[in-house]
């Protein structure tokens, strides 16, 4: 009993560890998610924008300025300090206990989310949101779908809105069946025998079911709101892995933007004029 109970607990988190890697990530193998408050299985109304800000890419590609930078570090210590609290031993809680505290972690995520991403808006300038928010959608990519800003600038329907609700719960299903064909038989000679399932494997195994599970989502969407979905994220950034060490030496030279309305480029490091606010 207590080796099909740890399993199940396995394949909870597995699906939990890899479920916005493949149902988010537009590209394959960068492990950028959507990560910070809201992140998880469950679908957010927002968008990852204050969490975006962690990465020090991202902070660079909107250009902080100090003053800029100091506020926010302000708000992710308030954040760090909120997160911070004693987490319940889910080994002796039962299904029911579990699914209860995982939907009101999701409402607190939720209303955190709404929280910091107003605070990050009063932070920066119109053309940094612009620009974080087409970032945010690269980062939660077809998850996106499911956020208020996407919904609202596609004008998806609520018959549209049930279809990507079904669309992913049925993906979901598809990858709790995959992980538990992975860890069955893996788990002989008690609870401290068989082998831990490779993480490169099953990554390659939900890439090919992230591919999948895109197009099932997309193909919900008219033409038109699919081309406009492509507009949302603007151009191309390059989601930085989350994992230490894989941003060695970029050194801001990430494709040369090279022209973000005029920009000659040369300002990207030292010293930075304020990027002019659109009161136009």
């Amino acid at each position: 009993m207590f080796v099909r109970s740890r399993n199940s607990l396995l394949v909870c988190a597995a699906v939990a560890m890899f479920a916005t890697p493949v149902l988010a990530q537009p590209g394959g193998g960068r492990g950028g998610r959507g990560g910070g408050p809201g992140g998880g299985v469950g679908n957010s109304k927002f968008l990852p924008i204050a969490a975006a800000l962690r990465s020090e890419e991202v902070r660079e590609e909107i250009e902080l300025m100090p003053d800029q930078v100091e506020a926010l570090k302000k708000l992710n210590d308030r954040e760090n300090g909120r997160r911070g609290q004693d987490r319940p031993d889910f080994r002796n809680m039962s299904e029911e206990e579990r699914g209860e505290y995982m939907a009101k972690m999701q409402k607190e995520r939720e209303a955190q989310m709404e929280e910091s991403n107003a605070m990050v808006e009063q932070i920066l300038l119109p053309p940094q949101m612009d620009r974080l928010r087409e970032i945010a959608v690269q980062m939660t990519g077809v998850n996106a779908l499911f956020s208020d800003y996407v919904t609202t600038e596609l004008k998806i329907t609520d018959a549209q809105k049930s279809k990507l609700t079904e669309a992913q719960a049925a993906s979901q299903a598809k990858m709790r069946e995959k992980m538990q064909e992975m860890f069955a038989g893996r788990g002989r000679g008690g609870d401290q025998g068989g082998e831990r399932p490779d993480r490169d494997a099953m990554r390659a195994q939900f890439e090919e079911l992230r591919k999948s599970v895109e197009g099932d989502l997309l193909a919900v969407l008219s033409t038109e709101q699919q081309a406009n979905f492509e507009k949302l994220k603007g151009e191309k950034f390059d989601v930085p892995q989350r994992a230490g060490g894989g941003r060695g030496g970029e050194a801001g030279g990430r494709g040369g933007r090279g022209g973000r309305g005029g920009e000659g480029g040369g300002q990207r490091r030292g010293d930075r004029q304020r990027p002019e606010s659109s009161n136009e």
